[in-house]
């Protein structure tokens, strides 16, 4: 008998949950939450639309099992309402604004937030692309987060001259150099007047109410300036000559305002800068740019040291005082293809190889809560991919944690908790790329 009663109350569970929703013949009513397409969760999950019955009820399978699963239909703060209003063309093409967002509107960075909150990050771990693609041939180089937006630097050479974009979700100009390459850095000192760094005539420029202003630059047009570092109570600069054997570097106070040359050397050039809290390093390599020399890593008075002379035609970009060790990228001078990238560690007494692969560029090498990333990249006329590199806590063994379908990226900067990644490929579109720790 109690059989009997346990088989009738599992029919009746049977009758009143049947899997296909059926309810004994009364399917369930499915409220759909706010802005819910069905095409676009199929579209962004295959698995589903490939189910024999989901395929069908996408609504009940995200209600049922979906949520519960983690996944997303639409992303953090989404508004169908305010896509369409923000991109007037999909709303002319009468498409579904959640299906178009996910198709293509993500991938070319397009905004569904008021014009009010500006453009946010990402919250999502792992990789995102904000831009992509720009059909304008021109690749980023820099870029750096404020209120509301992204401000972008990029290389310019034959299409007008270096500018300054702000992205909000979309592009305003913000200044234009036509006597300049690219904007290599930029750097936020402490009044707040966002300062940068240009190729050619080693310039820095201050940003103010009156547009750009230039506060320091030099006579020679194959003269760069590179990057901004504190250390101490002073603000340096780098610059090189890409045609000789020369370079040098500028300090500051912490305005940025007045720019003064403290040192010059002779017989060796230093892309790459970085600050230790007290006092800037430098690193490059002995000769010209494109020389036979080797890399080296110099104090800023250009003392080497570290050296490879077994590394020849190469040079030191990306570098980073890690602990007690300093780690240096290799990048080669003569943009060879086949040209291997290279980490060096330099523990004050050895110079060892501690990473190596086929990317032939490593522009960046930055400090995050202690940890060390690293970009791993190909010079910027070859397609490829980049990879984003994380350092064991001693420096020495380093592992991909991403891989960025991107041909080049040159600069990076880590805000938001996460890095962000300026590149594209030379002369045919520029990319920006996100990474949330």
């Amino acid at each position: 008998m109690k059989k009997i009663v346990l088989l009738l109350i599992f029919s009746l569970f049977l009758a009143c949950n049947d899997i296909n929703g059926d309810n004994g013949g009364s399917p369930v009513i499915y409220t759909p939450p706010a802005d819910w397409e069905d095409a676009a969760y199929l579209f962004r999950y295959p698995d589903v639309a490939g189910d024999s019955y989901y395929g069908s009820n996408p609504l009940e399978h995200y209600i049922r099992t979906g949520q519960a699963e983690g996944r997303v239909y639409k992303p953090e703060g989404w508004s169908s309402a305010q896509y369409l209003i923000n991109n007037p063309d999909v709303a002319a093409a009468g498409v579904a604004p959640l299906l178009h967002y996910w198709q293509f509107g993500k991938a070319e960075g397009r905004s569904y937030l008021p014009p009010s909150l500006g453009w946010m990050p990402p919250q999502t771990p792992g990789l995102h692309c904000i831009i992509k693609r720009q059909a304008d041939k021109r690749q980023f180089f820099s870029g750096i987060r404020v209120p509301g937006g992204l401000i972008l630097g990029d290389y310019g050479l034959n299409v007008g001259g270096a500018s300054v974009r702000l992205w909000n979700g979309k592009f305003t100009p913000d200044g234009q150099f036509p006597e300049s390459e690219s904007v290599f850095d930029f750097y936020l000192p402490s009044d707040g007047q966002m300062l940068l760094t240009n190729e050619h005539y080693a310039t820095i420029r201050k940003r103010t109410s009156s547009g750009w202003v230039k506060k320091y630059g030099r006579q020679a047009q194959t003269d760069l300036m590179f990057y901004i570092r504190k250390a101490g109570q002073s603000l340096y600069g780098n610059w090189m000559s890409f045609d000789k054997a020369s370079g040098g570097v500028v300090s500051s106070d912490l305005t940025g305002n007045v720019w003064n040359e403290i040192v010059t050397y002779t017989g060796k050039v230093f892309p790459g800068m970085t600050s230790d809290g007290n006092a800037p390093y430098l690193a490059g390599k002995t000769g010209d740019y494109r020389g036979e020399g080797y890399p080296i890593l110099a104090d800023f008075r250009g003392n080497i040291l570290s050296s490879r002379s077994d590394r020849p035609k190469n040079l030191y970009w990306g570098v980073a005082k890690h602990g007690s060790v300093w780690v240096m990228g290799t990048c080669n001078g003569h943009l060879i293809p086949s040209a291997q990238g290279e980490i060096h560690l330099f523990d004050g007494s050895t110079n060892r190889t501690v990473w190596s692969n086929e990317r032939n560029v490593i522009h960046s090498i930055e400090n995050y809560n202690g940890k060390l990333y690293a970009v791993a990249t190909w010079t910027w006329t070859v397609e490829g991919k980049t990879s984003l590199l994380l350092t064991s806590p001693d420096g020495y063994n380093w592992s991909v944690v991403s891989e960025i379908p991107c041909a080049s990226i040159f600069g990076t900067r880590i805000q938001d908790g996460g890095i962000y990644m300026f590149g594209g490929k030379y002369e045919s579109f520029g990319s920006v790329y996100f990474y949330k720790f």
